[in-house]
């Protein structure tokens, strides 16, 4: 399914200080900011989702909403630009939320439509400044997907539907780290339950960073390391504004490579960082058997009839499998849900080479989902459409939110990451809606 290169998001991370007394006038003064930017033609930031409400508004003024986020234990953010729809994101949106009440930090993300990194940089050193974060970074998607699946080769179980592709993705950088002698840490990002050791701690090194000056001295960071970097300026709050390399960030070229294992190496506290052979011991070959199933399941937007007929079909040269579909239940609106035993199995390939999935809606003429989930962060989600297509995205369920972090099917179809807030109908292009869907689907399995 082609995606328009203008909707992928370029994607700024920040880390900020919580302090009660100036977080709403911080965070107003960056929306201020983005209003006004010539170059990003954002307009009003008045598009809200109030999560305990679980509505979407739009505001005459920011302040109130940002008062009552502040008030939210978790507080959970979303505020974005007006234009957008169904089909595309906003100009410009900002999210964030505590993982878990009263951390010391609050993790902020704002999105803008794809711009050039020069932009990046100026947004970085401006909002870094008018937040008065601790840190912040930005990498162009391409590379950040790169450092998601080396990550995500510790985080999915060998079982995950798409953990052949994950492999298959991966092993050229992995086999570019063996030639060259160097190796990447693997991130646990926060949005997939990474836990600093101090608000100083950047989450992960990124193309181009802004460390504050307090930061920068908790990193411990040398003259030599320091040298590494391609281009440094300074911000008017006396920030680090680090670029690693002059051209794009590309993990597969060898001296881009061997520059941020370089850094990683010189900074042992830079990055949230995953241990793969603490992983690896704390689940030894052969134990998967032995732990708990993954909640699972299954939605496709037809009536009950005609979906177990298609079950049935799909499934005709397997009987062994399609006795194994443990339930099929109507909706309170038009489609039905089931389980299926194993859960990946509507993942599994058809004869025809799709996912069954893919297969069952294509029969149908109707879209739908899987939602697989291994653990509290791990977890995948594969969509169909009724023509045939699929993609499938790596997913993250916390309390009161979700996000997914897409993976390419192909080069030429990259998907992005995104936040699910639900405010429209059912449409497998809006994103939005498998929150709000997904939490009445797994309370009738509960």
């Amino acid at each position: 399914m082609p995606v328009n290169p203008f909707d992928l998001p370029s994607i700024l991370h920040f880390c900020i200080p919580i302090d009660a007394h100036s977080w709403v006038s911080r965070l107003e003064n960056a929306c201020q900011f983005l209003e006004t930017h010539s170059r990003l033609a954002a307009g009003p930031l008045l598009r809200v989702y109030r999560h305990r409400k679980d509505r979407e508004e739009h505001l005459s003024t920011r302040t109130p909403y940002l008062e009552d986020t502040l008030r939210d234990k978790h507080r959970n953010l979303y505020i974005s630009s007006e234009d957008g729809g169904a089909r595309e994101q906003p100009r410009v949106s900002l999210t964030g939320f505590f993982r878990e009440p009263g951390q010391a930090w609050f993790d902020l993300t704002i999105h803008v439509r794809q711009i050039e990194g020069t932009l990046c940089a100026e947004l970085l050193r401006e909002l870094g400044d008018r937040l008065d974060a601790y840190h912040a970074y930005f990498t162009p998607l391409r590379a950040a997907q790169v450092f998601s699946d080396l990550s995500r080769l510790v985080l999915w179980p060998l079982s995950a539907p798409g953990r052949a592709q994950l492999e298959t993705r991966i092993a050229p950088l992995l086999q570019l780290q063996r030639e060259l002698g160097v190796e990447l840490p693997m991130i646990q990002d926060v949005a997939v339950g990474g836990r600093r050791a101090s608000p100083y701690q950047p989450e992960e090194l990124g193309w181009i960073n802004y460390w504050s000056q307090a930061t920068f001295e908790w990193l411990e960071v040398g003259p030599q390391t320091f040298a590494v970097f391609d281009v440094v300026e300074e911000s008017r709050g006396k920030a680090k504004l680090l670029r690693l390399t002059q051209d794009e960030l590309e993990p597969m070229r060898r001296d881009h490579l061997t520059k941020l294992a370089r850094v990683y190496a010189d900074l042992p506290k830079l990055g949230i960082r995953m241990s793969h052979e603490a992983r690896r011991a704390a689940q030894p070959a052969g134990t998967e058997a032995t732990q708990s199933a993954p909640i699972s399941f299954a939605y496709i937007d037809a009536d009950r009839d005609r979906v177990e007929r298609a079950l049935h079909d799909s499934m005709a040269q397997d009987q062994s499998s399609a006795e194994r579909c443990v339930s099929v239940k109507p909706t309170s609106h038009a489609g039905v849900i089931f389980e299926t035993n194993p859960a990946e199995l509507l993942a599994h390939k058809s004869a025809a080479g799709a996912p069954l999935l893919s297969e069952i809606c294509h029969r149908v003429n109707a879209c739908g989902f899987l939602y697989v989930a291994y653990s509290e962060t791990d977890a995948v989600l594969l969509e169909a459409d009724s023509k045939g297509n699929y993609r499938l995205s790596g997913t993250l369920l916390s309390q009161e939110r979700t996000e997914f972090c897409g993976m390419p099917l192909t080069d030429e179809n990259m998907l992005v990451e995104f936040q699910l807030v639900p405010f429209a109908k059912f449409d497998i292009l809006n994103f939005d809606d498998y929150l709000q869907l997904g939490a009445g689907l797994r309370e009738q399995f509960e």
